[in-house]
């Protein structure tokens, strides 16, 4: 099977052209956020308070870390593969929102035909995408 991060590059390609052409897709909100983000200063905000100001964020950090590391060393998983996980994992889901976005569009307003080839083109990239993410948890992906 392919490379998982080949299939991230295509899943992520795919999304932005569709958002691009003005479909409704999973990246249609997080680019929004994104222009959102760029300008907010994260030391002031909730999330980097809560974490980094109190002593019960700094502990549930550490904690998190002992976790991964002891999950790293049961499971004979890289660690790297451990942190490069939810980034893979939300990328499927936005590929998997984005299929299901555009077969609600395709159903209500184009021929059966039409919800066949998209079908046709997102199912087995979609299978392909979850078979190498599990080669690749799993270290066996070239």
């Amino acid at each position: 099977m392919g490379n998982v991060f080949k299939y991230v590059i295509l899943a992520t390609t795919m999304m932005l052209v569709l958002t691009f052409l003005g479909f409704q897709t999973g990246f249609t909100d997080l680019l929004t956020k994104v222009g959102q983000i760029l300008y907010v200063d994260i030391v002031a905000s909730p999330l980097y308070q809560k974490l980094f100001g109190t002593t019960a964020g700094i502990l549930a950090l550490v904690g998190l870390t002992v976790t991964t590391i002891v999950i790293g060393f049961t499971t004979k998983v890289k660690t790297e593969n451990i942190l490069l996980l939810p980034f893979i994992t939300g990328i499927l889901a936005l590929f998997v929102s984005t299929f299901v976005s555009i077969m609600q569009s395709m159903v209500g307003t184009a021929p059966g035909w039409i919800s066949a080839v998209v079908v046709t083109i997102f199912l087995p990239l979609t299978i392909g995408f979850v078979v190498a993410l599990a080669e690749w948890f799993k270290g066996s992906d070239n």
